[in-house]
């Protein structure tokens, strides 16, 4: 279960992540929901895909924390449908990290790291759990030092 749940989380968070860019790049304005919804598949896809190795139950709980702002406007695009709207791109992935992370929390036990007992299973498992990490905090670093805060006078 773990596996899907690393895969689910990786998946959805960089799709979600490049969906959200497209719609930051097109909007006019983007409020604290919009940064809210621009970082959140980050950390799904880097730091919660990872975690799922070593705390299922904790990554579930975080990736529903993360991913309800998802499903909120998933929910609210499809019901009141803009012109140039597609809420499948938001809803669909939003409801597929949802319906894992139940699971997860409902039937899960044990963590694949304290499941896998040889030095080889665990050091695959650790290049597995580290390999979007280290990559999301390269992409976060490099983002924030190209920021330019502008102090209005």
């Amino acid at each position: 279960m773990s596996v899907v749940q690393y895969v689910t989380y990786l998946l959805a968070g960089f799709f979600m992540f490049f969906v959200m860019a497209a719609f930051m790049t097109v909007a006019a304005g983007v409020g604290v929901l919009g940064a809210v919804m621009l970082f959140a598949p980050i950390l799904l896809f880097g730091f919660l895909s990872g975690l799922s190795f070593f705390w299922p139950r904790v990554s579930a709980v975080l990736a529903l924390l993360l991913v309800l702002p998802f499903l909120y406007v998933g929910l609210m695009d499809f019901l009141y449908p803009s012109p140039a709207s597609e809420p499948i791109f938001i809803l669909l992935p939003s409801l597929l990290v949802t319906l894992v992370s139940g699971l997860v929390i409902w039937l899960s036990d044990n963590s694949l790291w304290s499941k896998v007992s040889n030095t080889s299973g665990r050091a695959v498992v650790l290049v597995a759990a580290l390999a979007p990490t280290l990559y999301t905090i390269y992409a976060l670093v490099r983002f924030f030092s190209s920021v330019t805060f502008v102090k209005n006078s």
